[in-house]
């Protein structure tokens, strides 16, 4: 319906450097809003794990019934990739 093209607005609303952050935002056209929480998780051989949770809400009812899970898979199915890629290069940068 929107050609393929949103925007969204994204900005941190909890922060706890370094261990934890979270984020709100709000999408359109098909009006959402989303939450999402990275916690590093320091482990005992020196590695750190990341948790990252989202979760995505549609307004209209008709749309979050007929769209919602759709979307939200669409846009987050990186999300892994993308996230091990943006620690990857903060560590690149730390290093250098």
């Amino acid at each position: 319906m929107s050609g393929g093209k949103a925007k969204s607005w994204e900005w941190l609303t909890e922060l706890e450097e370094p261990r934890r952050w979270r984020y709100d935002a709000i999408g359109k056209p098909l009006w959402s809003e989303a939450t999402g929480i990275t916690e590093l998780e320091e482990l005992e051989d020196g590695r750190t794990r990341v948790h990252f949770t989202e979760t995505y809400h549609v307004f209209n009812p008709l749309m979050r019934v007929l769209l919602e899970k759709r979307v939200h898979s669409f846009i987050s199915k990186d999300n892994d990739k993308l996230m091990k890629a943006g620690v990857e290069a903060g560590l690149k940068a730390l290093r250098h």
